[in-house]
């Protein structure tokens, strides 16, 4: 035995009454039951063990005795969900290592050969990790949607050669000039909005302007409504187009 057992080490002269198991075989199922994973841990051939179990006198003996201690673990282990009813071979390993049950480095190195032995605390801080960093890309891109709040975009007023006869003289009142440059965006801003809003949404949701059915103006409206910002789809749909009309599908530089 490979570290030190819940119970009173056997001799192997004992053990190998009962058979060794045929590591390289059994590491090769897709699974084992729980008799043959308590079998497994202490090295024996699990058939041998089924066979004692008719025989009174084998029933006594140590490596039987050490055995059925060996399975009651597995079997509450099995119960309590810790270990699945059918034992993926890395996975019972892993939870024998946990709990500080031995078992041969043979049959570790054949299961190895076989499946690797994946330590899931260091996978579940990684994507914990991955996770976390994502959360923080979201909510500073959503900080910029909202920022943006989905203004409508508004095209300055073409100017005309001359007063309308229907509208008469154009306004000269200079603060009236100024009111609507104010509530008009200017040709470069806008291209520049345009951009923005083009760069933001492909990073952000992926979006294909080229695709005949594209989720992300729904998207974006859901998102937005999630912060108290309303906006129709059709609104968002048409600036998106407009958007991508102008850069075209941009893609993420290497």
């Amino acid at each position: 035995m490979d570290s030190e057992s819940t119970t009173k080490p056997i001799s192997p002269r004992r053990q190998n009454e009962f058979g060794n198991a045929d590591f390289s075989y059994w590491a090769r199922l897709a699974y084992w039951d729980s008799g043959e994973f308590s079998a497994l841990l202490l090295g024996v051939h699990p058939g041998h063990l089924t066979a004692a179990m008719q025989s009174k006198t084998l029933q006594l003996h140590p490596v039987y005795l050490h055995y059925t201690r060996q399975k009651i673990l597995v079997d509450r282990a099995i119960e309590f969900g810790q270990l699945a009813q059918r034992i993926h071979p890395p996975d019972g390993l892993a939870w024998a290592r946990q709990f500080q049950l031995s078992f041969p480095s043979a049959l570790e190195k054949c299961v190895r050969a076989f499946y690797p032995i994946v330590d899931w605390k260091s996978e579940c801080r990684s994507a914990q990790g991955l996770l976390l960093k994502q959360a923080e890309k979201n909510q500073s891109l959503s900080k910029q949607l909202s920022e943006l709040k989905f203004a409508p975009i508004l095209i300055p007023k073409e100017q005309s050669d001359g007063p309308s006869s229907c509208t008469g003289p154009s306004n000269t009142n200079p603060s009236a000039a100024n009111d609507n440059s104010d509530t008009e965006i200017r040709p470069k801003r806008k291209t520049s909005y345009l951009k923005l809003i083009a760069a933001i949404v492909k990073d952000s949701y992926g979006h294909d302007p080229n695709a005949v059915k594209s989720p992300t103006s729904k998207d974006i409206v859901d998102h937005a409504a999630s912060y108290g910002v309303e906006i129709h789809v059709d609104t968002v749909r048409s600036i998106l187009k407009e958007a991508f009309d102008l850069v075209g599908d941009i893609q993420l530089e290497d």
